[in-house]
């Protein structure tokens, strides 16, 4: 509680009320610029030993910060009670969707209807074009770099202009082990549903008996995974490839995924990977 008395006429008064209303729901709050200037403070005025009630709250921003009364010339506050009473809606509107069981039964949530509007959800996903550097893939050395392959230029590049490739024309003779790109690891501790790994695959390698290309997935075990080892492959442009990995993405909050190329035999090379999108 405040109070202001005794003030001359004929002067002007500025009260400034701070109301700190951030843990406080349900005020009904003017804007932070509002302002009872001098013709509504003539017309809100009263006589002198009567009161007024002035009702400053902050509903819907939940607070307020720079609430001002002005007292015009030849008026005057005989005194200021400021009383915060707190006026909690009925309930909660927040919620939280996150598993499939949100989104599957008969619920309405502050009015909507989940299973009977166009509320859509987007899917989760993570994606990458490999048009920046910081992609944030680790590219194993020697084999995997950045950018395009000079020996197929553009052709070895699915959209845009950059695309992740191994070697600058064909992969080595006697690689002795699978060198990989890996992805940043991603968090699906609570993904559920059926979930894809699409990319643009251009590969060329010999049949798996001699040399061998890879993609391999990060499971909730920590371990990985393959999900693609290459036959005979002879591209000759981008395709896209679909490969299912809902056994491994489901509640694991740290998946992988890791495109490898090697080992390789002591004859006959090809362009190796190109993959982009």
């Amino acid at each position: 509680m405040g109070s202001v008395r005794a003030m001359p006429l004929r002067c002007f008064a500025v009260v400034t009320l701070f109301l700190l209303s951030t843990l406080l729901q349900g005020y009904t709050v003017l804007p932070e610029d509002s302002l009872l200037d001098s013709d509504a403070s003539m017309d809100a005025s009263t006589p002198m030993g009567q009161s007024h009630l002035l009702s400053i709250g902050s509903f819907p921003d939940g607070a307020n910060t720079n609430t001002r009364l002005s007292v015009p010339d030849s008026a005057a506050i005989q005194s200021l009670d400021l009383t915060l009473e707190s006026a909690p809606l009925a309930s909660s509107t927040g919620y939280s969707l996150t598993e499939a069981l949100d989104f599957s039964r008969n619920t309405v949530y502050d009015g909507v209807d989940v299973n009977g509007s166009s509320l859509t959800i987007l899917p989760q996903g993570w994606e990458w074009d490999f048009e920046a550097a910081s992609h944030g893939w680790t590219l194993g050395s020697p084999a995997w770099i950045w950018g395009y392959d000079t020996v197929l230029g553009q052709t070895g590049v699915g959209s845009g202009v950059k695309a992740l490739y191994t070697y600058n024309g064909t992969y080595p003779n006697y690689m002795s082990s699978t060198i990989w790109a890996t992805s940043p690891a991603m968090n699906c501790s609570s993904c559920s549903g059926a979930w894809e790994l699409n990319f643009m695959k251009r590969l060329s390698i010999e049949s798996a008996t001699w040399d061998h290309a890879y993609v391999g997935v990060k499971g909730t075990n920590g371990q990985w995974a393959t999900v693609y080892s290459s036959g005979y492959t002879q591209d000759s442009s981008f395709s896209q490839q679909t490969i299912s990995i809902t056994n491994y993405v489901a509640n694991n909050p740290s998946f992988q995924v890791r495109f490898g190329i090697g080992t390789t035999d002591s004859s006959v090379n090809y362009d190796g990977w190109n993959i982009d999108d």
